[in-house]
């Protein structure tokens, strides 16, 4: 097992990443990019912020997860 799975939930994590048809590590560091961005302030209860979230997200995980690959 991921040791990250253990900070959210490793039957949550498993779940989310059937859904987004991802890996388990995919989802998991999507959810500490999400994470970080609500302690930075970042939101997405308005959909105009949830795009900007989203999008944020995508620019961070290409940037420093598997940016290698």
């Amino acid at each position: 097992m991921n040791p990250l799975s253990a900070i959210y939930g490793s039957a949550v994590a498993a779940r989310n990443a059937l859904e987004h048809e991802c890996s388990l590590d995919d989802e998991l560091a999507l959810l500490i990019v999400h994470g970080v961005l609500h302690l930075l302030g970042w939101d997405h209860a308005l959909d105009e912020e949830a795009e900007r979230m989203e999008a944020r997200e995508r620019q961070l995980l290409a940037r420093h997860y598997r940016a290698g690959e």
